[in-house]
C-alpha cells in the first residue's frame, strides 16, 4: 500500500478522511495550503484545509499560540515516528500528553494525535517529523511562528505599563525578562493564586491588547475617567472586575465570564449587566455597586444571592433594599441610603461581621434573627437618633 501522512484539522476530520479516500480512490497527488493560523488564545487549533500527498519533504508554519493536528498514517507495515529539532511536539497517547522526545511507533492505518506548544521563545523553532516504514520513510518540516512580546501588543501606554507591573508582581512573566511570551501567557496558574492585572488610578484609556493574557483571574480598571470601552471575551478565567469611577464606559458584554464572584461598577453599569449577574446569583460573593445618578432606579434587588459574601452599596440613596436569602452576607455597607426598613433576618450570624447603616436618615425598622442583641455583632452602626424599631423574625 502506497504510504500517505495527511495532517487534517480536529474540526473537520470527517471532511478530510473523505477528501483523502477521494485521493486514493483517483491517485489525486494535489497539495492543499494550510489557512492562516488563529492568533486567538481562546480557538488555538489552526484552521487547516485537507492534503494528501505522496511520500516526500512537507512543510507546515504553525502559529506562536499552541495548536493541535492530527496525522493519519495510511501503510499495511510497522512504522515508527520521531522528532527532530528545536521546536517541542506533544503526542497524544491514551489521553496523556507528553513530549515526542523519544521514537513512538505502531502498525497499519493509525491516527495520531498531536499538539504544538505555544512558543516561549522570541524567535521561531523548527523541526522535522520523520515517519519511517519498512520500505521508506515520510518526512514533515515543521516551523512556528516566533512569539511576540504580549505586554508590547498593549496599545494604550498607561495600560502598558500597568501590565508590565503586574506581570512581574505575579509572576505571569516567569523569567523576570520583562517580556511575555505566548507560552508565558498560555500557562494556567495553579487554582486560588493571585493572578491579574492592577490598573486602577491608572487613567486607563483602552485595554486593547488585554485578549493576550486568557488567564489572568482579577482585572482592575477602576478610576479610569476616559475609558470608554472594553473587550474581556477572551478573558474567561476572570473571577474579579472591578470598574467603577469610569463614568465614559459603555455596557460590556459578561457572557464570556462565567467564572466571575466579584464585581465592582458604577451603578449605571450594574443595571445593564443585571440580567447577568443574575443567571450566575449563587455564585457572586461580592459586590460594589457605587455612583447612582438622580433619575436612576432607586431600589435592588439581592433575593437568593446565597453566595453573597460582601455587598457595598453606600452613597447611593436607595429608598429600597431586598436581602432575603443572603444567608452568607456577612458585610453589608449601606450607609447613605434612603431606605425605611431593612429586613436583615436571613444574613450570616458569625458574631465577627460587619453592617453599616449609619446616614440613613429615612431608616426606622430593621428586622433581624430571633435571639439577636444589638451588641452580638462586631460592627453593627446605625444612626441611634432614628430611634429604630428592632423586630425580631
Amino acid at each position: 500500500m502506497s504510504k500517505r501522512l495527511n495532517i487534517m484539522n480536529m474540526k473537520k476530520l470527517c471532511y478530510t478522511i473523505a477528501v483523502a479516500l477521494c485521493c486514493i480512490l483517483t491517485s489525486c497527488d494535489k497539495d492543499d495550503e494550510p489557512k492562516t493560523p488563529s492568533e486567538k488564545p481562546d480557538e488555538p487549533i489552526v484552521e487547516m484545509s485537507s492534503a494528501a500527498w505522496e511520500t516526500g519533504e512537507k512543510e507546515l508554519l504553525a502559529g506562536y499560540w499552541s495548536e493541535k493536528h492530527q496525522i493519519k498514517i495510511e501503510t499495511g507495515s510497522d512504522w515508527t515516528l520521531c522528532a527532530e529539532g528545536t521546536m517541542n511536539v506533544e503526542v497524544n497517547d491514551a489521553g496523556t500528553w507528553h513530549l515526542l522526545e523519544e521514537e513512538c511507533s505502531g502498525n497499519g492505518n493509525s491516527l495520531l494525535e498531536l499538539r504544538i506548544p505555544a512558543n516561549g521563545l522570541f524567535e521561531q523553532r523548527t523541526t522535522e517529523l520523520i515517519i519511517t516504514f519498512e520500505d521508506g520513510r515520510d518526512t514533515l518540516s515543521l516551523a512556528q511562528e516566533a512569539s511576540p512580546d504580549m505586554i508590547s501588543l498593549i496599545e494604550d501606554e498607561m495600560f502598558r505599563m500597568a501590565v508590565s507591573t503586574s506581570c512581574s508582581i505575579y509572576g505571569i512573566d516567569q523569567d523576570e525578562d520583562m517580556k511575555v511570551s505566548a507560552a508565558e501567557a498560555e500557562f494556567v496558574p495553579d487554582e486560588g493564586t493571585p493572578y491579574g492585572i492592577d490598573a486602577g488610578s491608572w487613567s486607563v484609556k483602552s485595554i486593547k491588547g488585554i485578549e493576550n493574557f486568557p488567564h489572568i483571574r482579577h482585572l482592575d480598571l477602576n478610576n479610569s475617567p476616559d475609558l470608554v470601552e472594553m473587550d474581556i471575551s477572551a478573558n474567561k478565567d476572570i473571577m474579579s472586575l472591578h470598574i467603577y469611577n469610569c463614568p465614559k464606559l459603555e455596557p460590556i458584554d459578561l457572557s464570556s465570564c462565567d467564572k466571575l464572584m466579584e464585581l465592582g461598577c458604577d451603578f449605571s453599569m450594574y443595571i445593564s449587566v443585571l440580567p447577568f449577574i443574575e443567571e450566575h446569583k449563587t455564585a457572586i460573593h461580592t459586590l460594589g455597586i457605587f455612583n447612582r445618578k438622580d433619575g436612576e432606579v432607586s431600589e435592588l434587588d439581592f433575593s437568593g444571592f446565597s453566595g453573597l459574601n460582601r455587598l457595598h452599596i453606600d452613597g447611593n440613596r436607595l429608598t429600597k433594599v431586598e436581602l432575603s436569602g443572603c444567608t452568607s452576607l456577612w458585610r453589608f455597607v449601606a450607609s447613605g441610603n434612603n431606605f425605611t426598613e431593612l429586613d436583615l433576618s436571613d444574613v450570616d450570624r458569625y458574631y465577627d461581621n460587619m453592617y453599616l447603616m449609619d446616614d440613613c436618615p429615612e431608616l426606622k425598622t430593621v428586622y433581624v434573627w430571633k435571639g439577636w442583641t444589638p451588641d452580638y455583632y462586631t460592627v453593627f452602626s446605625y444612626d441611634e437618633e432614628n430611634n429604630i424599631e428592632f423586630i425580631e423574625k
